[in-house]
C-alpha cells in the first residue's frame, strides 16, 4: 500500500500522529524521513509540534538496522528497569542499540496503550504482552539466540 494513502487512511480512522508513526515504526521497522514529512503534512502540524508530540519515540532512523527489532515499553516498568536489564543482558545487546553481530536491536519506547496488557513489547512487527511470563515471547528470544549460534 502506498505510505501516503495510508498515512492518510490512520488519519481519517481518529489515529493520532503519535500512533500513526508507531504504526509506521511497527510495519516498516523504521520511521524513513519521507513518512515523518508525511505524517506531518498530513496531519497539518509543524515539524517542531510533531517532535514535541514525539518525546517518547524512539529515535528516528532511515532504515532498520538489524535483522530482528524489539521494542519494550519503558512505562510498563514502572520504573523498574530490571526485566529491561535481563533481556539485554541475555541478547547481548545494550539499551538503545544494536548488538554487535547485528543479529537485533533493543529499544526503549514510551506508552503503547496497552498497559492493562503489559509489560508490552514488539518483536519483529508482532505485539506481545506480559512479556515477563509470555512463553511464545520467551521461545522468540530463544530462536533468536539460536540463530546467533549457527
Amino acid at each position: 500500500m502506498d505510505l501516503q494513502i495510508w498515512i492518510q487512511e490512520m488519519k481519517d480512522q481518529g489515529v493520532s500522529p503519535k500512533r500513526a508513526l508507531f504504526n509506521i515504526k511497527v510495519r516498516k521497522g523504521s520511521v524513513s524521513s519521507e513518512a515523518f514529512a508525511l505524517v506531518q503534512k498530513i496531519f497539518q502540524l509543524s515539524e517542531t509540534e510533531l517532535k514535541l508530540l514525539l518525546g517518547w519515540f524512539p529515535q528516528l532512523k532511515d532504515k532498520p538496522i538489524a535483522k530482528h527489532q524489539l521494542l519494550i515499553c519503558k512505562s510498563c516498568q514502572k520504573g523498574d528497569e530490571s526485566l529491561i536489564n535481563k533481556i539485554s543482558t541475555l541478547l547481548d545487546t545494550p539499551i538503545n542499540s544494536i548488538s554487535s553481530d547485528g543479529l537485533i536491536s533493543l529499544e526503549l519506547t514510551g506508552c503503547m496503550g496497552l498497559c492493562a496488557l503489559g509489560p508490552n513489547a514488539v518483536l519483529d512487527q508482532q505485539i506481545y504482552n506480559s512479556i515477563n511470563t509470555n512463553t511464545v515471547f520467551r521461545n522468540k528470544l530463544k530462536q533468536i539466540l539460536e540463530e546467533r549460534e549457527k
